[in-house]
């Protein structure tokens, strides 16, 4: 939460420094700062808040006036290479900045800000290569190999079907910036994806007008990234390029609003119809968007907060009796893996799927199969014991029900939160 106040400063002086009229600065200010995603992650700890001080102070720095000063690219540099060192995917600045100083015909400035970024990204791999864990299977590649996580689940055969997926998760996602994702099968399409169509194209237009730079550029490389990651692009992922994607959205519906103003004085009659019906979907949908803001941010939220309270408090019972119970070299299958090493001193690890094999597995539907058959994980990897929640989000019936019934699990404790299983 701390990075928040750093990340709106900097936002508000990305948007004066490529001169927004003031009032869309302000907005697109105020549209990240209240967004219900954007509070939703500064209350929990992952990276994207903190590792986006180091983006946009890397894009102020590297954007600096000075059409032949090394110093303001050297000092992007630097800093990108701190974004680096927060989040992987902070690699994207170094082609996005290549091609932002090509494009404005500066390269020297791109050799100073390559310079500045490549100790941290040259150290960072040296180090972890030097460091790296020497298993080979797929929880210990998911756990600390990116680079081999995506060599191993995307190819040449299921490249089609990720980009696929991607695509539009990604529109959904960029869409929920602006209309929370509350709503799921084909109407959170027919809504979310063009909206999401409309943030692209306004961030176009406005790069096109001269606007944001080498944000722009950044959140065309990172897009492409993730559209061919194997895992789909959801809210947590599209947070470090929101306040663009905000912006760009802004500048398409006053590209709208031009339209509709032109259309509404039409002579044709039936063009003013159109064009009425047009904005007063428009207009529904946008304040539909509003509204169901605020209630995620005063009611969902809050309450997903007190609910995962509650459950840890519940889960508590769980971790107590492990540590009480089992050996002190237990290893347990159990979503909640990190809370369970600190709450109990044994190690566990998330039931790891992927992303090839739930594609090729039915995803969601295959859920059931694939724990029908946790025995095998647990045995291929070590795994003595698994621990399935009856409570809160990951709570499927169906999955209780297919565990239970397994011969290979031996049911040995069971609370209100949780149901603990040997491994035959």
């Amino acid at each position: 939460w701390l990075a928040l106040p750093v990340v709106l400063l900097f936002t508000y002086l990305w948007c004066r420094r490529h001169a927004f009229p003031p009032a869309l600065q302000w907005l697109v200010v105020a549209a990240f700062a209240l967004n219900p995603y954007v509070l939703f992650f500064v209350s929990n700890l992952v990276s994207e808040i903190f590792f986006m001080v180091f983006l946009l102070g890397a894009i102020l720095a590297a954007e600096r006036g000075q059409s032949k000063g090394w110093q303001g690219p050297l000092l992007g540099g630097v800093i990108a290479g701190f974004a680096y060192l927060a989040r992987t995917a902070g690699m994207s600045l170094l082609p996005a900045a290549i091609a932002y100083y090509f494009w404005k015909k500066q390269p020297r400035q791109a050799l100073w800000f390559a310079l500045g970024m490549l100790p941290a990204m040259a150290g960072w791999m040296l180090w972890a290569r030097l460091h790296a864990a020497p298993g080979r299977d797929v929880v210990t590649v998911a756990y600390t190999n990116y680079l081999q996580v995506f060599f191993v689940n995307v190819g040449w055969d299921n490249l089609g079907v990720i980009l696929w997926h991607n695509v539009s998760a990604l529109l959904e996602s960029l869409g929920s910036l602006v209309f929370p994702q509350l709503l799921h099968g084909i109407l959170a399409k027919l809504i979310l994806q063009p909206l999401g169509v409309a943030a692209i194209l306004g961030c176009v237009r406005m790069a096109r007008a001269g606007y944001a730079g080498m944000y722009t550029f950044f959140a065309a490389a990172y897009v492409a990234l993730l559209l061919i990651w194997p895992f789909q692009p959801n809210q947590r992922y599209i947070l470090p390029i929101a306040p663009v994607v905000m912006a760009g959205f802004c500048f398409e519906m006053m590209h709208l609003a031009r339209l509709f103003r032109g259309a509404f004085g039409h002579r044709d009659r039936s063009q003013r119809v159109v064009a009425y019906g047009f904005a007063a979907v428009l207009a529904v949908i946008l304040a539909a968007g509003l509204g169901l803001q605020g209630y995620m941010g005063l009611s969902i939220l809050p309450e997903m907060a007190r609910n995962d309270r509650a459950d840890a408090r519940t889960y508590a019972n769980l971790y107590r009796w492990i540590r009480d119970h089992l050996p002190a070299d237990a290893a347990i299958v159990w979503e909640n893996d990190t809370a369970l090493y600190l709450n109990s001193g044994r190690r566990a690890t998330n039931f790891v799927v992927p992303p090839r094999d739930y594609y090729a597995s039915e995803e969601d539907a295959g859920t059931t199969g694939r724990y029908g058959s946790i025995h095998e994980f647990a045995r291929q990897h070590g795994l003595g014991y698994f621990a399935l929640a009856k409570i809160g989000l990951q709570r499927n019936a169906d999955v209780l029900r297919a565990v239970a019934s397994n011969p290979n699990l031996e049911h040995i404790y069971e609370d209100s939160g949780a149901i603990l299983y040997r491994v035959r």
